[in-house]
């Protein structure tokens, strides 16, 4: 049997035994009609909340918050749909201010912004590209209960009338993107931001350092999830709109209104577009990202190595295709593998942490459990660094998880692993 597979700009064929038995794991195949149609329909018919027209007539500083470029969005898309209710509103431009929600992300040149809002936008309304470093430009407004300090964007804590933009997809340990996550960490300080993620370590547990609860789909009882939602809900936000985007990136769905029950409904509609069992697993499971640019460095193509990961059996093998044609995709995140020893790594992270360090160790603790094969353009060295196999060629790769299973027979084929996100019964909602 011959499975094609998509590898950076190319595709490599997977031939399998055909006396195996294969499985090819995909999320639910989705042809949107035309956006605009998904676009008005949400706009027009809100969720638990009034129109934004009703909203914002009479407003004076409506803020309209926006995902930045590492976040595929189709914010051009619906933008215009969002102005327009504006201007039914009798809002004149001069009132609305559009900040891109960058969180601890570097700045836009302003090419990319019209490449984000769409073009002629930056010189109607005022733009402001958020800068997490800047702290002149933010405002404290309390604290959380967990002790992470509330430090806004001053426009947004000024803000009449605060619509929230984005789009919802699993978060491998948010549980979900989208959402309150627009302010934290969209528009949160830098301290804010480190302070909301290092929730994620268990103090003093260097087996287990991570919260379990911090994951892909879980939001109850998750700490980073729960934190976010009580600094959100201070700004009190009047209106979102949210996108569900297809592996191809086009607009398969809309959410609008209340910014929680809306949301809520975006999670909902993701898990039933994405989420696979994770109760079935394999002796082999082959996984490619699903292409560029999903595959463009390491730290995009963990996602896949994360969902993948969790269907395959406890003495199985991964087979991953990541081009990784711009190399890792971070400049400190090799140094935390000059040992592959979890416990002497999970002793750095409270004093060392940042996302890539959690990156780093999930990564490992994954490569130290399983036959990780990885076909890959990463030097050989980097790839046994972090604990895995790189393989030539697929063929290769599938000869190699032979000689270690000592037969291909049980197979589980992911074409699109990024956005293939495997749900155990038990997760629950909890927004």
């Amino acid at each position: 049997m011959d499975i094609q597979l998509k590898y950076g700009r190319e595709k490599v064929c997977i031939r399998l035994p055909d006396s195996a038995r294969v499985r090819v794991v995909e999320p639910v195949r989705l042809d949107p009609p035309a956006a605009e149609g998904l676009i008005r329909k949400a706009l027009e018919h809100p969720i638990d909340s009034l129109r934004l027209e009703e909203i914002a007539r009479g407003k004076e500083r409506v803020v309209l918050i926006v995902s930045d470029k590492t976040r595929a969005t189709a914010t051009a898309e619906f933008l215009p749909f969002l102005l327009e209710s504006l201007a039914s509103a009798d809002v004149p431009d001069r009132n609305v201010t559009i900040i891109l929600a960058t969180g601890s992300h570097t700045g836009h040149l302003p090419e990319e912004v019209d490449q984000i809002l769409g073009p002629g936008i930056q010189s109607r309304f005022r733009v402001i590209d958020h800068d997490g470093e800047n702290a002149d430009a933010h405002v404290q407004v309390g604290t959380t209960s967990r002790g992470t300090p509330l430090l806004f964007q001053r426009e947004v804590v000024e803000s009449d009338c605060l619509v929230l933009t984005g789009v919802v997809g699993f978060h491998y340990f948010a549980g979900f993107g989208g959402g309150r996550k627009s302010i934290l960490p969209g528009v949160a300080q830098k301290e804010t931001i480190l302070a909301n993620h290092k929730l994620m370590l268990v103090e003093g547990n260097l087996d287990e350092p991570i919260c379990p609860a911090c994951a892909n789909g879980v939001l109850e009882g998750n700490p980073i999830h729960e934190d976010m939602m009580e600094g959100a809900r201070v700004l009190n936000p009047a209106f979102l709109l949210n996108t569900i985007l297809s592996p191809d990136g086009r607009i398969a769905d809309v959410v609008a209104g209340d910014p929680w029950r809306a949301y809520e409904s975006g999670v909902e509609k993701v898990r039933a577009f994405f989420g696979v069992s994770a109760e079935q697993k394999a002796k082999l499971v082959v996984a490619s990202c699903g292409g560029h640019p999903k595959d463009i460095n390491f730290i995009q193509v963990h996602k896949s190595l994360h969902h993948a990961f969790e269907l395959v059996a406890e003495d199985g093998v991964l087979l991953l295709l990541g081009e990784c044609a711009q190399g890792i995709g971070s400049k400190d995140f090799s140094a935390w593998f000059s040992t592959l020893d979890l416990r002497s790594v999970a002793r750095r992270l409270p004093r060392e942490f940042t996302i890539n360090a959690h990156t780093a160790y999930v990564t490992m603790r994954k490569a130290l459990s399983r036959r990780i094969l990885m076909l890959t353009a990463l030097p050989a060295d980097k790839v046994a660094a972090m604990g895995m196999t790189r393989v030539e060629s697929a063929a290769e790769g599938i000869g190699l998880a032979a000689e270690a299973l000592g037969a291909i027979d049980d197979v589980m084929v992911l074409p699109l692993a990024s956005v293939t996100v495997p749900q155990p019964k038990s997760c629950s909602g909890g927004t």
